[in-house]
């Protein structure tokens, strides 16, 4: 028997073992894994990760993409245990999965929110900066602004190129931004400082 057959066995003892709705699934990963699905959306996938001497088999919880990280132990047994391993998966395993599922169910829904609230505020930012724009698909869904623009020198005729650059990120709200201003003219800057100072007053009052 090749990999793929020894997985689909091992998956059909398994769901026999642990009885309707259980049942042996028609979608295998790349023809290395068998999966064995349950009408509330809980799959597991039997693998066989060792073939040589003794062939063994893991069954591990798919979790929703996102939640990853959620997943509890799989279980790993002989593939000859047959619908033995059904027991262990039974009591080791699905309850932590009930749970983990869950957690990570509204982890990827906390997530969702706030990389929303993120593109409505990166998208606000930017439309208040001439040339603005913002971008995402950073690490943790963070998206930046940045705006380049020209700012009158005070009491010259001259510009000063300034970039700004806003990046969005964390695990909070995605109400809080780290702002960068680079060239900023000095009198313009010490307006800014004079106005983040007095902000921070007003919130420690």
């Amino acid at each position: 028997m090749n990999q793929l057959d020894i997985c689909i066995q091992a998956a059909a003892e398994i769901a026999e073992g642990l009885g309707a709705p259980w049942a042996v699934g028609g979608d295998h990963d790349s023809g290395r894994a068998a999966q064995i699905d349950h009408p509330d959306g809980l799959t597991l996938e039997v693998t066989a990760p060792r073939m040589h001497p003794t062939v063994y088999v893991r069954v591990h919880a798919v979790m929703p993409a996102g939640g990853e990280s959620f997943a509890p132990a799989p279980i790993s047994a002989r593939a000859d245990r047959g619908k033995a391993i059904a027991q262990d998966v039974r009591r080791k395993l699905l309850p932590r999965y009930a749970e983990a599922n869950t957690a990570a169910r509204q982890h990827v829904l906390d997530a969702a929110w706030t990389k929303a609230r993120r593109r409505e505020a990166a998208e606000h930012l930017s439309r208040l900066l001439p040339d603005g724009r913002w971008s995402s698909g950073h690490p943790d869904d963070a998206a930046t602004v940045t705006g380049n623009f020209p700012l009158p020198l005070p009491g010259t005729r001259q510009d000063s190129p300034v970039q700004v650059r806003a990046l969005l990120s964390g695990s909070g709200s995605g109400a809080t931004a780290d702002l960068r201003i680079e060239r900023l003219p000095l009198g313009v800057a010490s307006k800014v400082v004079k106005v983040l100072a007095q902000a921070a007053r007003a919130h420690r009052a």
